[in-house]
């Protein structure tokens, strides 16, 4: 490039990240947001800036990064492995906490050195008008927890619901496996249908 050439000019990330229908954030290496869209700021913020604060601040109202709360960190797990991460997070929403599907995408300089990431928050379809702000729980199709277990859960929900794979659930008499079943059937192509529910019980051998 000649030394009359024009610098191009710097990509404006912002206007990207408006055009992404889904809640978008970018930020550096210290959890420092430094563009977010729309979609972000209404659901997470109520509209309020939040280019400068930190992700755990807007979207968790904590005071330190998410694996010191008790939650995998996306940015920290990207950091190790280099990669993109995929994790499950309950965030702050004007309706309470709920869950959403995080992937987080490191962005790379001349040098290899990933120095800011892309994070994109899908909210469960089964957690969508759920809510749990009273208690501080998360509520998902009628079940309720926060556990790491009930979290592992959740994501094999989220795995299998989009899929045309059959599903098999087992589990002692109680243990919510109807209300595993009617998350499935909402997170998966057919829940505008009904979900229909057979007693096996009462059918003959």
């Amino acid at each position: 490039m000649s030394e009359d050439s024009p610098t191009p000019p710097r990509p404006d990330f912002a206007a990207y990240l408006d055009a992404l229908p889904e809640p978008h954030i970018l930020f550096d290496r210290h959890y420092r947001i430094v563009a977010a869209n729309a979609a972000y700021r209404r659901q997470y913020a109520q509209g309020a800036p939040v280019v400068g604060r930190t992700c755990y601040e807007v979207s968790h109202h904590s005071t330190v990064p998410c694996d010191q709360a008790g939650e995998t960190c996306p940015l920290a797990r990207s950091l190790h492995s280099g990669q993109r991460e995929r994790v499950l997070h309950l965030h702050h929403t004007p309706r309470g906490e709920d869950y959403v599907q995080i992937e987080l995408l490191p962005l790379r300089d001349a040098s290899g050195r990933a120095q800011y990431f892309l994070e994109k928050m899908e909210p469960l379809p089964v957690a969508q008008g759920h809510a749990g702000s009273d208690v501080g729980d998360g509520v998902v199709g009628g079940m309720l927890g926060r556990s790491p277990p009930f979290q592992a859960v959740l994501e094999l929900i989220a795995r299998v619901g989009p899929s045309l794979a059959s599903v098999l659930l087992l589990g002692e008499s109680g243990t919510g496996k109807e209300l595993a079943a009617r998350a499935v059937h909402e997170a998966s192509p057919r829940a505008g249908r009904p979900l229909v529910v057979v007693d096996c019980a009462s059918l003959p051998e």
